[in-house]
């Protein structure tokens, strides 16, 4: 899964990267996927992350997916602006 988030409130780099990485780690930490930014490490209110998981079930899968972008979407500084998800099989 591809998310494109707006981060409105951070002023800096370093604030991005505050919110990037505890992003980062609650979807590791709650979900056990893998996360990593894709794009626009260079923009400061501007961030992409990429989620990956392997599951023998879609629907595991799925739901898991599903949980990511809700606990983004609870997120106070952050906005989601876009979401690609795609299964392979």
């Amino acid at each position: 899964m591809r998310i494109d988030l707006h981060l409105p409130g951070v002023n800096s780099l370093k604030g991005k990267r505050r919110i990037v990485q505890r992003l980062k780690a609650m979807i590791r930490n709650r979900y056990n996927l893998s996360v990593v930014e894709m794009d626009h490490q260079d923009l400061h209110r501007r961030a992409v992350i990429g989620v990956a998981g392997i599951s023998a079930s879609r629907e595991i899968l799925e739901e898991e997916m599903r949980g990511v972008l809700q606990l983004i979407d609870r997120q106070k500084d952050c906005e989601t602006m876009d979401r690609t998800i795609e299964y392979v099989e």
